[in-house]
């Protein structure tokens, strides 16, 4: 029996060390990476500024559009986007429903057509525990609800490609739940300078003091990706061997009619 367990157990080392490598080299292939990002958001603060924001609503018609300017140090393709809101601890969670957005290229503001734009598919968002503040005293001397840190993140329509040097500019509106109570969202303060935040309003941008917070998810030019065509028949097998050595190792071994332990 010890014999037994022994096999069993060189058995599932060999066969762990040769599926762990097989399943990373066919899962990762489309695997995004950050090809941009305007630095980490900040907790909530008394200080924070949230008189943009983004509400509930069933269409964009009375949204408010932001939008913040970057570049990129290497040509990239870009293909979704992360960013962090604001709201408030009273009320529905203001947790993003819809997203649209538009990147436009060059000037000081965005305009002209843009190098892409639709719909964004949001994938999650979420509330992120720990990131924080309790009721508080404004500087306007009242009291004011707290305030909590949500994580969104959200796919493109389409792959865009972007060229290093280039100022962009990411001009996103958002929906939250339009049943829900007290549900905005703020677009999170970036910890870092350098970028340029505007608000629209009407047919004019406004420039709005810091910088917000967002990852931009892609692939960089030239990065080597594998075809799926290479990739799928590596997940295949090495999932392949899992189910068999799943039944190899959960199968009961009998001798002489007693069940081995």
């Amino acid at each position: 029996m010890i014999g037994d367990r022994r096999i069993q157990v060189d058995e599932s080392t060999t066969m762990k060390r040769f599926l762990l490598p097989l399943l990373l080299l066919a899962t990762s292939s489309g695997w995004a990476v950050s090809i941009y990002s305007s630095g980490d958001f900040k907790d909530p603060s008394p200080s924070t500024d949230t008189g943009h924001r983004w509400a509930g609503g069933f269409d964009f018609s009375a949204a408010e559009v932001l939008a913040e300017s970057f570049a990129l140090s290497s040509s990239a393709t870009l293909n979704g986007v992360n960013l962090w809101t604001y709201d408030s601890t009273d009320g529905s969670s203001g947790t993003l429903t819809q997203v649209k957005y538009a990147i436009y290229a060059g000037g000081t503001q965005p305009g002209g057509m843009p190098v892409d734009s639709g719909f964004g598919t949001v994938t999650s968002s979420v509330v992120l525990p720990g990131h924080r503040i309790g009721d508080f005293v404004g500087s306007d001397g009242h009291l004011h609800e707290g305030l909590q840190t949500i994580a969104t993140s959200f796919n493109l329509v389409r792959p865009v490609s972007l060229s290093a040097g280039t100022t962009y500019w990411l001009a996103v509106s958002a929906l939250t739940n339009p049943f829900g109570v007290n549900n905005w969202a703020a677009w999170a303060d970036a910890n870092t300078t350098g970028g340029t935040f505007l608000a629209r309003i009407g047919d004019a941008w406004s420039t709005v003091a810091g910088d917000r917070a967002f990852v931009l998810q892609g692939s960089l030019a030239g990065a080597a990706v594998p075809e799926a065509s290479a990739t799928l028949p590596l997940l295949g097998l090495g999932f392949a061997a899992l189910i068999l050595f799943g039944q190899r190792i959960e199968k009961p071994r009998f001798s002489g009619g007693v069940k081995q332990q």
